[in-house]
């Protein structure tokens, strides 16, 4: 019913731009991304981002945001999508990493 209402769901639209080569960027601090993060991911923290939009809505690829939880990708999801529209939260971290072997 909410796919009905809403389109895809968020884990879906992360697997399909996953599939066409997304870049995803973390938006948590230095030291939480040096204890783990995607494999290839940006690390740019959310305090940064405004500041870097231009910078990555010039990004070819879709993009998909994260953190630890899905609150701060959440704030930068809705900071890019005036931007762009090929773009999604991922939420944590370790979400979108399991979603790249699905």
């Amino acid at each position: 019913m909410l796919k009905k209402i809403f389109g895809r769901t968020g884990n879906e639209k992360v697997k399909v731009l996953l599939k066409n080569g997304a870049t995803v960027i973390d938006v948590r601090t230095p030291n939480e991304y040096r204890t783990g993060h995607v494999q290839g991911s940006l690390n740019i923290p959310l305090g940064t981002f405004k500041e870097r939009l231009d910078e990555i809505a010039a990004i070819q690829e879709p993009v998909i945001v994260c953190c630890r939880s899905g609150v701060r990708s959440g704030q930068a999801l809705s900071l890019l999508r005036r931007r762009r529209d090929d773009c999604a939260n991922g939420r944590s971290w370790k979400a979108v990493q399991s979603m790249l072997y699905d």
